[in-house]
């Protein structure tokens, strides 16, 4: 297999005839490894939150009860929230 670093533009309707033209070349596209997230560490000692919504019973209006999720996201600084 060759091995070549260049950009070659590629337009969504073109993908097709792109790769025809790579197949007869016999050239192929190089993909980075993919991402695998981490999962949450559950081997820790904090405990457990309680469940605040099993207290407060079943909600019988909207907007009475709102949840949240903090989402940690890496970039170049390091991570945000």
């Amino acid at each position: 297999m060759l091995k070549m670093k260049a950009f070659i533009p590629v337009g969504k309707n073109l993908l097709g005839t792109q790769q025809k033209r790579m197949n007869e070349m016999g050239i192929e596209g190089l993909q980075k490894k993919g991402f695998k997230p981490l999962g949450t560490d559950s081997r820790h000692d904090f405990g457990y939150s309680p469940n605040l919504l099993r207290e407060l019973g079943q909600p019988d209006r909207c907007d009475q009860v709102w949840v949240a999720d903090t989402t940690y996201l890496r970039n170049k600084g390091g991570w945000s929230c």
